[in-house]
C-alpha cells in the first residue's frame, strides 16, 4: 500500500504532465541525416548555442516548462481529492522548482561590473597621509603645494622609504 501513496505512482496517470528534455527536443528538430551520420558531432552541435536548431529547442523547452507548470496545477485541481498528501507535496515541489527555473531563464544575463581598482598611492600620497595634522587651515591646493615642498626637501634615505612602500602597496 505504501507504493500507491508515493509520488512514483503519479507517472501512471495518463494525464500527468511530463517535461520532455532539451536534448530530446533538439534531436526531434535535427536533420535525420545528421542523426545517423558516422561522425559524432551531434553532441558538439548541441553545445553550440548559436545553432538554429539549438536556439529553437531552447525556446520550445522554455515554453514547455511553462506549459508543464500550468498542467501540473490543473492536474492538482482535478485530482486533489484522490491524491495522497505525499503526492500533492511532490507536485507542489515540482511546480516550485519549475517556476524558479523559468524565473532564472527570464533574468537578463549580463556581465557583472568589475570593481574599479583604486590607483596605487604615490610616495607623495603616503607622505601626505603621515602629515594629516599639518596645514589644515589652508585650502587643499595650497596645503598640497607646501607638503610637496617639504617632500622635495627630504633626504634621499627618507624619500627612498616612501617610494619603497608605495611600490609594495
Amino acid at each position: 500500500m505504501d507504493f500507491v501513496q508515493t509520488d512514483h505512482i503519479l507517472q501512471r496517470y495518463p494525464e500527468f504532465p511530463k517535461l520532455q528534455s532539451l536534448w530530446s527536443i533538439f534531436i526531434n528538430k535535427s536533420d535525420p541525416a545528421q542523426l545517423f551520420a558516422k561522425n559524432d558531432n551531434l553532441r558538439e552541435t548541441f553545445k553550440d548555442k548559436t545553432n538554429k536548431n539549438v536556439v529553437e529547442a531552447e525556446e520550445e523547452f522554455k515554453q514547455r516548462k511553462h506549459d508543464v507548470i500550468v498542467a501540473c496545477k490543473d492536474f492538482l485541481e482535478k485530482y486533489k481529492n484522490s491524491l495522497f498528501e505525499q503526492q500533492i507535496t511532490s507536485i507542489q515541489k515540482k511546480v516550485l522548482k519549475l517556476e524558479r527555473e523559468v524565473a532564472l531563464d527570464n533574468q537578463v544575463k549580463g556581465r557583472t561590473e568589475k570593481k574599479q581598482k583604486k590607483p596605487r598611492p604615490t610616495a607623495f600620497d603616503l607622505f601626505k597621509k603621515t602629515k594629516k595634522g599639518k596645514y589644515l587651515n589652508l585650502p587643499e591646493e595650497e596645503r598640497d603645494r607646501k607638503l610637496l615642498r617639504q617632500f622635495d626637501k627630504l633626504d634621499p634615505g627618507q624619500r627612498n622609504i616612501y617610494e619603497t612602500i608605495a611600490k609594495d602597496y
